[in-house]
């Protein structure tokens, strides 16, 4: 079973993934990075009022082949 690995980009801060997780396929995988980017959005976004956020997905040491991005942003409109 294909290892993928999830790094997590936040603004330029890049943390590698470097364990990985076993899935099925690609989709499998895409699938977990959504779940994944909710999760870490719910934890991170409370008291921010600008972030971005992705998970770059790649198998093995490749380079990533999806990229799972989140943009928040708090406006005032007075």
């Amino acid at each position: 079973m294909p290892r993928y690995h999830f790094d997590i980009r936040d603004g330029a801060d890049l943390t590698p993934d470097e364990d990985g997780l076993d899935f099925p396929d690609p989709g499998a995988a895409r699938e977990a990075a959504v779940v994944a980017m909710g999760e870490i959005a719910k934890d991170e976004l409370p008291g921010t009022t600008r972030r971005l956020l992705a998970i770059e997905v790649r198998e093995g040491a490749e380079r990533p082949f999806l990229s799972v991005r989140f943009s928040f942003e708090v406006v005032g409109l007075q």
